[in-house]
């Protein structure tokens, strides 16, 4: 009886081992793992920064902007500046159309920049 009752108790002990070393090992691998997940998921999380066009008329009153970046809209990584929350709407309902005048409006403002550089 006391021998049946040592090899059950050596089953065990050995049971208990292999089931620590098969836990340690995935947990191994699960911290390795880690700093790669954690690195992927901050490149996913970070959008690019927007970059500001500086525009200096509104593209939708047609209004000088007195003070840039007293109202602004994002589309498509660039910041558009406008003369007030009420132009946001109308430029995101056609923003196609507003581009093309404030890209109407830099190439007009450097324009006379080039020519007096000649």
């Amino acid at each position: 009886m006391i021998k049946k009752l040592g090899l059950v108790l050596v089953v065990l002990v050995a049971l208990f081992a292999v089931t620590g070393f098969v836990l340690a090992q995935e947990a191994a691998k699960t911290e390795a793992a880690a700093p790669v997940m954690e690195a992927t998921a901050s490149a996913v999380e970070a959008p690019a920064a927007a970059v500001s066009v500086g525009n200096k008329v509104c593209p939708v009153t047609g209004e000088k902007i007195a003070e840039l970046g007293k109202d602004t809209v994002e589309y498509q990584g660039k910041v558009y500046n406008m003369c007030c929350p009420m132009c946001k709407d109308k430029f995101l309902a056609e923003p196609d159309k507003y581009i093309a005048i404030v890209d109407k409006e830099l190439a007009e403002s450097a324009a006379p920049a080039v020519e007096e550089a000649k």
